[in-house]
């Protein structure tokens, strides 16, 4: 529960408490990986990237897809 602000031009580490709840960020462990797929200029070095997709159902019934860059 704490947070560590670094400033890299004066080389301080501020650190507090946290006072927001923790967003988890990534893919769910229940999600099925969909396509993979390229954006950008293909062949070309550092003109494109690679994007990984992923779904699944919600517990209402609906449906999610994310990209994960």
């Amino acid at each position: 529960m704490k947070e560590y602000k670094l400033n890299l031009r004066t080389k301080q580490c501020n650190v507090s408490t946290i006072d927001t709840p923790f967003r988890t960020k990534g893919v769910p462990a229940d999600a099925k990986f969909l396509f993979e797929g390229l954006h950008g200029a293909a062949g070309i070095p550092n003109e494109y990237l690679v994007a990984m997709t992923f779904g699944g159902n919600t517990t209402d019934g609906g449906s999610w897809f994310s990209y994960i860059f």
